[in-house]
Order: structure tokens, then sequence, then C-alpha cells
């Protein structure tokens, strides 16, 4: 009986440690940890996080995929606007389902201000996710205004 429980316990320990390392603070996580993309968009901040927004709106949590394969993960976004505009913040978590968010962190995109209302947008996401490219290409999308591009409803 005890030889069954210590196995029991020694198989659990890893679970509890994979599901751990998922739920660090977006704040807590180093630039190492993500696969990145950078942009230039000539848009101002403000107009950015909103394209981001609107697309995450109208896309919601994930698209594409089919029977619990292939789906992209839009995510859901937590942002802050610096109240002079000139950049902002957006931790992006991974869905749940239908509405809501998880405590998982899918990525993060940081707006800086140019001059010219052009903005430089750095795409991040984990590296531990599936599909990073795809992520990183459905927000550089929503970014731009080609919401319905990356995901087009029948």
């Amino acid at each position: 009986m005890i030889n069954k429980t210590v196995k029991s316990g020694a198989l659990l320990y890893p679970i509890i440690l994979l599901l751990t390392g998922c739920v660090t603070p977006a704040g807590q996580m180093k630039e190492n940890d993500f696969y990145q993309k950078s942009i230039l968009i000539e848009q101002t901040v403000p107009d950015a996080v909103l394209s981001l927004r609107k697309g995450l709106r109208y896309c919601g949590v994930e698209s594409g995929g089919a029977m619990g394969f292939g789906y992209t993960h839009h995510g859901v976004a937590d942002c802050f606007l610096e109240p002079t505009n000139d950049k902002a913040v957006c931790d992006m978590y991974m869905g749940t389902g239908y509405k809501g968010r998880t405590d998982i962190v899918l990525g993060r995109i940081d707006f800086y201000s140019n001059i010219n209302n052009t903005s430089t947008v750095e795409l991040r996401v984990k590296k531990s996710m599936r599909y990073k490219e795809e992520v990183i290409k459905s927000w550089e999308g929503f970014i731009n205004g080609e919401t319905k591009n990356v995901c087009p409803k029948t």
C-alpha cells in the first residue's frame, strides 16, 4: 500500500511542477521566455490598441482548427495605456471557451509611440505555446485592421 502511494506521489510531482510553471504572472516573465517579432505600424498607440481589441472581439479567443486540433489562440487582452498615450502594454492570457480568461499567459504585446503617428509594436508569445507564428500573425492582422482575413466568418 505504501509503495502505491509513493508511486502516485512521484507521478503527481512533475505534473504539479508543470502546472505551476504555466501560471507565472506576466510581470515576472523574462525576455527569453518569449518568441518575439517587432513591427512598425502607421498608427498611434491608442489606435493600435483599439484595433487589437476590435480584432479580439470579432474573432474570439481562438479560431480555425477542427476537433480540438489546429486552433490558433488569440487570447484575452489585459491592456494598460499610459496616461501620455505614448506606451501601452497588453498581457495576453489564454481564453476559456466562450468567455473569460485563465491565468495562463499566452504572451505580451508592447506598443511604443514614434514620431509622425507611427508606433513600434513588440509581439511576444510564450515559447512553450504551440503555433507561435500563427498567434503572432493573428495579432499583427488585428493591429493592422485585417481582422476578417484572420478569422473569416461564414
